[in-house]
Parts: structure tokens; C-alpha cells; sequence
């Protein structure tokens, strides 16, 4: 009645190992996605999109300084007459007290970013 011998197909089990060795892969990869998004979230100054903000941030204080100065056509300055630097434009992004908001919207711009590729 118990006779009857199982054997390994080969092929299968070649191929189940190709699929564990894929997963294992795939899911080592997730992984590490999610520790930098931590990491970014912990330590927003390892984000792309922070450095990005900070250099977008000097660009429209040089900018802002040029117009008061006369020397740039009026873009920002016409928007608000009496600023003096960037921070009126930067205030939800870089304020400490709004830092929900800069975690939403960096991961609205990491979420586009990836729809587009």
C-alpha cells in the first residue's frame, strides 16, 4: 500500500529556486527603499527634494536681493513689496512648527516623481 517512491523533478525544483532566489531579491530591495524613505523622514537633509528646497530657497534670496537692488525685473517683489528674503515663499516647507506639512509634500513630490517614470 505505501510502495509507491516520490522523486524530485528536477526542472521544478530548479526553477522554485530560481522564484526563491527572485523573491529574496525583490523583497532585499524593498527593504532597503524603505529604510532610505525612514531615513529621509528621520533626517530630512539626506532628502533630494530638501537639497533641492535649500538651493531653490538661495536662488530666490539672490533673486529677491537683485529686485530691491533694481537690478532684476521685479518677480518676487511684486508679489509681496516688503519682502526681504525667501522665507515668506519657504515658510510650510522649512518652518519647524509645520513639519507635517514638509512630509506630505516631499512625499507627494517622491510619489509624482515616480508616477512619471
Amino acid at each position: 500500500m505505501f510502495d509507491k517512491r516520490y522523486t524530485c523533478v528536477v526542472p521544478l525544483a530548479n526553477f522554485y529556486f530560481d522564484i526563491l532566489v527572485a523573491s529574496n531579491f525583490a523583497i532585499f530591495g524593498y527593504l532597503l527603499s524603505n529604510a532610505y524613505t525612514l531615513a529621509w523622514v528621520v533626517v530630512p537633509r539626506l532628502s533630494p527634494f530638501y537639497r533641492l528646497m535649500q538651493k531653490t530657497k538661495k536662488h530666490v534670496d539672490r533673486q529677491i536681493v537683485r529686485e530691491r537692488e533694481g537690478r532684476a525685473q521685479k518677480h518676487f517683489t511684486l508679489c509681496l513689496p516688503m519682502v526681504v528674503n525667501a522665507d515668506p515663499f519657504f515658510d510650510i516647507y522649512f518652518d519647524e512648527g509645520s513639519r507635517d506639512l514638509s512630509l506630505v509634500h516631499e512625499s507627494k513630490v517622491h510619489t509624482s516623481i515616480g508616477a512619471v517614470r
